[in-house]
């Protein structure tokens, strides 16, 4: 359901006022309608005057609207919760096994798994918009111009033909990404035994696995001189995509605001909107630095220490 802004804004302003000692999570429909469309409006943060919930029927009666709450504990997860923190390993669990799998299958055997995930990942996101347009929940929104949803079809490419470029994109970009999505989750308001959530931790799963495991198996070997390529993809993109959210009032690629509990929501805090962007293009400066380091170079003297230390230990036990 598709809300005016103004009303948004009414619904945000009476609850930024109620307690949340309780927190409460609210669902909402217009009266015509036959189902529940649910949007979480609040957050634990915010709100410390105590207001009739009367005040909000009275707004949402106005707009003819119906309204029932209920806890939200019900409803959805937090961020590095129990059930977060659950999937997580689940999650590291599965690349690990994976990926060592993958690397010990011949090259035959590997391009069938290449093109199964890839295939996976591009029919699941078309049944999910199945799933929402059946649910009447289709919006602009869903389109697949999420940094993310991108990755679906370099994966599908890569899957198919093993290139550098792309290859180089989902480390620099995709795999940072979509582990940036399950760390720092946009859908924790969703219920947790929904197809919604299940999918977004599903999906996201997908592409962290192909992308660790071509590069656990040295099909993807980085290389700082290929930096460029992702450079200009992240330019155009974002070139393309930022008026596009102030067209649709959508926020594809965090560019229009930061998402809730990431690090990019004290980066808006220094930098202002649309300033913290900025910011964001510092911290994947600094996320490449990283990544880019020559890290067998400089681990180098620490596994030789371990090698030494190990043979000391093994000429000590059989002596």
């Amino acid at each position: 359901m598709n809300l005016n802004c103004s009303i948004i804004e009414q619904f945000i302003s009476i609850f930024e006022q109620i307690c949340l000692n309780n927190k409460k999570y609210f669902i909402i429909k217009n009266i015509s309608e036959k189902r529940w469309n649910n949007i979480c409006i609040i957050s634990a943060s915010k709100g410390r005057i105590v207001v009739a919930v009367e005040a909000l029927k009275a707004i949402l009666h106005f707009h003819k609207m119906a309204f029932i709450y209920m806890g939200v504990e019900k409803m959805g997860f937090s961020l590095f919760g129990t059930y977060h923190i659950g999937w997580l390993i689940f999650i590291i669990i599965t690349v690990v096994l994976v990926s060592k799998y993958f690397k010990k299958s011949d090259v035959k055997n590997r391009k069938v798994i290449q093109k199964s995930i890839a295939w996976f990942i591009l029919l699941f996101e078309i049944f999910k918009d199945i799933y929402l347009i059946i649910g009447d929940e289709f919006s602009v929104k869903y389109l697949p111009f999420e940094l993310c949803s991108l990755a679906i079809f370099a994966i599908f490419y890569h899957a198919y033909t093993d290139s550098n470029i792309i290859g180089e994109m989902l480390y620099n970009i995709f795999l940072p990404g979509a582990i940036a999505a399950l760390l720092f989750c946009n859908w924790t308001y969703r219920p947790i035994f929904g197809f919604m959530c299940s999918f977004s931790f599903i999906f996201h799963l997908s592409l962290v696995t192909y992308s660790v495991m071509v590069l656990y198996a040295g099909i993807v070997k980085p290389n700082k001189n290929r930096i460029l390529n992702s450079v200009l993809f992240l330019a155009i993109a974002g070139l393309i995509i930022y008026p596009l959210n102030k067209m649709w009032d959508t926020n594809f690629m965090f560019l229009n605001a930061p998402s809730p509990g990431s690090p990019l929501v004290p980066l808006e805090s220094i930098f202002g909107n649309p300033g913290y962007i900025f910011g964001l293009a510092c911290i994947i400066i600094l996320l490449w630095v990283v990544i880019y380091l020559p890290w067998n170079k400089l681990l180098r003297p620490l596994k030789q220490m371990i090698s030494n230390w190990k043979t000391k230990l093994l000429l000590k036990y059989n002596m």
